[in-house]
């Protein structure tokens, strides 16, 4: 069977069509893959986050009440007791013949400590230790042992910063198997001297029902390590006691005092806490947030499958109906319109309807093209018309126009090769080269006393002769509908108007400074020097090849651009050979 242009065009596109599908769905997947784990992990960490300040916010009150109690009782009067005598002290007590009897002060010390106590259930002991070795606490002391408060951890934490509240390191009881958290402060005389320190101990038991009691989802558990990095409390039991130096995560990110970090099991988000502890950690299984990412993804693959198959069959029938049907009429168009301004041919791998508009596109661009050579032509004759008006009225050679040409040709050239990143090309070059001869058209309203003077011109005779510039521009500007070639003109103009303006704006007509000159007229400058350097003149006779490479080297950043100076006197060898091969010839 015999298939047609628009059929075969139509079965490529069902086939483009399908690819895409394939292809947009696979990017689809990948992208949502990623969208959708970040919003997973995204909203599981404010989730945790938000644990984390909490359980952060509800320790840091904790323990802030228990330094406002301790404040309290350290002020009692009862507590500041100066006297010793009024204590037992357990330094020297042999458990065979002491015998403890508490005296009022101590008994006054017991009762205010121990109402405070029942009121603080969170609290294990409310204590009391003196220099002389007293030792007093909320509770009755069974053991009639000796005992050294001052060696205490507590005791000493208190003493290295006397007068301000201290939270200890966890510390093991000696009475009992429990590990306390003691909130400590020195008490101090009129003088300053120490003689007792006052404590509040909180039990890690204590601290890990208060941390227990925070839930997380997605069987995610809190932790505390202290600063060496053990783990003190923890939701998992089998943590408890563990060395944390041995758990290895990557960074995912860090700010401060929180981190995130991954292993291959667990997510772990961790806040350094201001309280007698390290770090407080949330953990959530890596596996809680797969297991959530695939469920997300399952249900909107579906629906963007779904949603994007219905929208390429909506699209294949509006690309044949508003698409191909429609090339059908644009090409019918092109073949009555005849105009473009600089149209290209177009050979793309096509049938049907586009192969039929390439074909007369393609016809249509060779017209135009067969025209725009008739106005190349034209360009031409009318540039050599006003060149050679130029040079009959002047005494330089048709030689001169030639000569200026190729130092222009050589001159940009090398000017691009120096300067690869000024934007200039090879088209723009050949533009000058075509534009060059007419520098000096304006000279052919410039009256034959003056332009052929044989001597110096006077200053008055001088500001005359500058005028060729204006007088070439108006010249353009003339034929300028006439040419419809607008980037032709620009060159032309610039070249014409501003080739006798010096780099440091002392030139004329403008007296433009630095790259306020036109590029083309910076170059046209040294092409027209060296010639009028190097060749007879009425006025003068020619200079050899080295001094005028001088006068052009002295004249750099003065009257010509530096960097059109440094690509100059990289050819400068070749511009000895142009005008040696293009010499004027003796009458």
């Amino acid at each position: 069977m015999k298939i047609n242009k628009q059929q075969s065009l139509n079965i490529r596109l069902m086939a483009a069509f399908i690819l895409s599908y394939a292809f947009l769905t696979a990017i689809l997947f990948i992208q949502t893959d990623v969208s959708v784990r970040n919003e997973v992990f995204s909203r599981y960490s404010d989730q945790y986050v938000t644990q984390l300040e909490d359980t952060r916010t509800d320790m840091d009150f904790f323990f802030k009440s228990l330094a406002e109690g301790l404040q309290f009782l350290s002020s009692c009067p009862a507590v500041r007791n100066r006297n010793d005598e009024s204590f037992t002290s357990f330094l020297y007590a042999d458990p065979e013949t002491f015998k403890y009897e508490y005296s009022q002060a101590e008994l006054s010390i017991i009762e205010t400590f121990s109402s405070w106590k029942s009121s603080h259930p969170a609290v294990s002991s409310v204590y009391m230790g003196r220099e002389n070795g007293a030792f007093v606490r909320s509770h009755p002391r069974t053991r009639t042992s000796r005992y050294d408060p001052r060696s205490r951890p507590w005791y000493r934490s208190a003493v290295e910063q006397p007068g301000v509240v201290v939270f200890t390191r966890p510390y093991q009881s000696v009475t009992n198997t429990d590990v306390n958290i003691g909130v400590v402060r020195t008490l101090q005389d009129s003088t300053g001297t120490v003689f007792g320190v006052i404590g509040i101990d909180v039990t890690l038991e204590e601290l890990s029902r208060r941390v227990k009691k925070q839930f997380l989802p997605h069987g995610g558990f809190l932790e505390i390590t202290d600063h060496q990095n053990t783990v003190l409390i923890s939701g998992n039991d089998s943590r408890s006691g563990m060395d944390g130096v041995s758990d290895r995560f990557a960074t995912l990110s860090s700010s401060g005092p929180f981190k995130i970090e991954k292993n291959e099991e667990w997510y772990r988000f961790s806040l350094e806490v201001g309280i007698p502890l390290g770090r407080l950690s949330a953990w959530l299984p890596l596996d809680a947030v797969e297991s959530e990412v695939s469920s997300v993804m399952r249900a909107r693959f579906l629906l963007l499958s779904g949603v994007l198959f219905l929208s390429f069959f909506v699209a294949l029938f509006v690309t044949r109906r508003w698409v191909l049907i429609p090339l059908r009429t644009m090409s019918l168009a092109l073949e009555i319109s005849g105009s473009s301004a600089d149209p290209s041919r177009i050979y793309v791998e096509c049938a049907g309807e586009l192969a039929d508009f390439q074909d007369r596109y393609n016809n249509l661009v060779e017209a135009i093209h067969r025209e725009h050579d008739e106005l190349k032509k034209t360009k031409f004759l009318v540039v050599s018309s006003l060149a050679s008006l130029a040079q009959k009225r002047d005494n330089e050679t048709g030689l001169h126009i030639l000569r200026t040409q190729k130092y222009i040709d050589v001159l940009a050239n090398a000017y691009m090769k120096r300067f690869p990143d000024r934007r200039l090309d090879s088209n723009y070059v050949a533009l000058m080269v075509q534009c060059a001869p007419l520098h000096d058209i304006g000279k052919v309203a410039i009256p034959d006393h003056i332009l052929l003077k044989p001597g110096e011109l006077s200053e008055a005779e001088f500001e005359i002769m500058k005028k060729h510039t204006v007088y070439g521009k108006e010249a353009l500007e003339r034929v300028d509908v006439e040419m419809g070639d607008p980037l032709f003109m620009r060159t032309a103009l610039a070249i014409v108007y501003s080739h006798h303006e010096r780099w440091d704006g002392r030139g004329y007509p403008e007296k433009l400074r630095e790259t306020a000159i036109p590029l083309e007229a910076r170059f046209m400058a040294i092409g027209d020097v060296y010639d009028a350097l190097t060749t007879v003149r009425v006025y003068k006779h020619a200079y050899d090849h080295e001094l005028a490479v001088s006068i052009i080297r002295e004249g750099s950043g003065t009257q010509f651009d530096p960097d059109v100076v440094t690509a100059f006197l990289e050819v400068e060898t070749v511009f000895r050979e142009i005008g040696a091969m293009y010499k004027d010839q003796p009458d």
